[in-house]
């Protein structure tokens, strides 16, 4: 392609030949398939992307839920360790 467009430059005729026409033609033809072809590639990855960020937005639902429940856990754990020590002490200083 360059070297036909460097020939019709150097040429600077204002009509084209068949040959340099049908030649830009084939090229412009094969360069918009192309062109449609990646278009339709990065969309096709734009869904992907979609689909990973739906399913990486539901694990991190899931694995908060966990830390938030185990966090539940580990806090009533705490208080009966708290309230038990209580009760001991209270048992100890009443003997």
């Amino acid at each position: 392609m360059r070297s036909t467009l460097r020939g019709l430059a150097d040429a600077q005729t204002s009509d084209l030949s068949a040959e340099a026409s049908a030649t830009i033609k084939g090229l412009t033809q094969r360069i918009d398939s192309r062109l449609g072809e990646v278009q339709a590639n990065v969309q096709g990855v734009q869904a992907e992307i979609a689909a990973l960020k739906a399913r990486l937005d539901a694990r991190k639902s899931r694995l908060l839920f966990a830390f938030n429940l185990l966090a539940l856990l580990a806090t009533l754990m705490l208080a009966w360790i708290i309230y038990s020590q209580i009760i001991v002490i209270r048992h100890h200083r009443r003997r």
